[in-house]
């Protein structure tokens, strides 16, 4: 995720505000949220950025001014398209590791880990989110 964003047309510089959302009624997502925000706030850099991690519940939406990029955890397929509306009305980055979420065009980028890395971008999603990567970026992709 740390290297894709360092793909964007328009690059982030300084401190890049990650939102984790998750459904407190989800024990799934919660549980990933945590794992997520451990991880991002441990050091995850860029060449001029540097993230940190904030905690983003489902109901919390409509309060996205001072987010970079929102990271979706599994669990929340009944919250995507809530989720990306918000995001997308602000020109907000959506990263899920939930592969539904950018098959079902609510998503701008799915990323996958393990065992080896897989990013695949929701062509339409950026457009609506006004999102777009560098050519050398896409050939390394899969788009959708």
């Amino acid at each position: 995720m740390a290297r894709s964003v360092g793909f964007l047309t328009e690059k982030p510089r300084g401190e890049v505000m990650v939102g984790v959302v998750a459904d407190p009624a989800v024990m799934q997502s919660l549980e990933e949220a945590k794992s997520i925000e451990a991880l991002i706030d441990s050091g995850i850099r860029g060449p001029a950025f540097s993230f940190r991690a904030i905690s983003i519940f489902t109901n919390q939406l409509a309060d996205l001014q001072d987010i970079d990029m929102l990271l979706v955890t599994k669990g929340l397929a009944e919250h995507h398209q809530s989720i990306f509306e918000a995001a997308s009305r602000l020109g907000i980055l959506t990263v899920s590791t939930d592969e539904s979420c950018v098959d079902s065009g609510h998503c701008v980028m799915w990323v996958k880990g393990s065992p080896s890395v897989r990013i695949v971008v929701n062509r339409a999603a950026a457009r609506a989110s006004n999102i777009s990567f560098q050519t050398s970026f896409r050939m390394l992709i899969t788009e959708r």
